[in-house]
């Protein structure tokens, strides 16, 4: 997804989104808004075994530090995860994502 804007109307849901078949998501290019408007759990569900690749900075921000519960869900799907602008993951962010393979 390449979006670097932010929406202008955010669209709260009143169903959460599925993406059964999707495999592989990279959000290098995508505003903070689209990156969570994949990982909140009441927005949308993503399927087990995806693989991630995002800018470390945006990720850290929509997860709230990788602390936030309502992101939580979906961020333990990821079979790897890609960080980018970051060499050195913390011991607290692979704890977020106990399942998943860093690259």
């Amino acid at each position: 997804m390449i979006n670097e804007k932010a929406q202008k109307n955010k669209n709260h849901h009143l169903s959460i989104t599925e993406y059964p078949h999707l495999s592989c998501l990279n959000l290098t290019f995508a505003h903070n808004d689209y990156i969570e408007e994949f990982f909140l759990q009441t927005n949308t569900s993503l399927p087990d075994n995806l693989h991630v690749t995002v800018d470390y900075q945006g990720f850290k921000h929509v997860t709230q530090d990788f602390t936030s519960n309502a992101t939580r869900n979906n961020c333990q799907k990821l079979r790897s995860l890609g960080l980018i602008e970051r060499d050195q993951v913390p011991e607290y962010v692979k704890e977020y994502f106990p399942r998943t393979k860093f690259l």
